[in-house]
């Protein structure tokens, strides 16, 4: 069996889900909880506004020994449901 693929994929060409079910992981995380995301060296400002958009604080981009963009950090907070 030979599978061909259409288009190449890289970290960059793929869309930005990742981030955006991680801000979902609130429902899951206690409030204060810290998440890190591995990102492509060109999207830290993509990933930054989706999780300062979902009420994230204290987002940080770290860079690898090469210098490039590699991981997100984001605190986040929010109320207890009391669920």
């Amino acid at each position: 069996m030979t599978i061909e693929q259409s288009s190449p994929t890289t970290p960059a060409s793929l869309p930005l889900t990742a981030p955006r079910w991680a801000v979902a992981m609130d429902r899951w995380l206690r409030p204060g909880a810290w998440v890190a995301l591995e990102i492509g060296h060109d999207q830290a400002d993509a990933v930054a506004s989706i999780l300062a958009a979902s009420g994230a604080e204290r987002i940080t981009t770290h860079q690898d020994y090469n210098g490039h963009d590699r991981v997100v950090t984001a605190r986040i907070d929010r109320a207890e449901s009391g669920d």
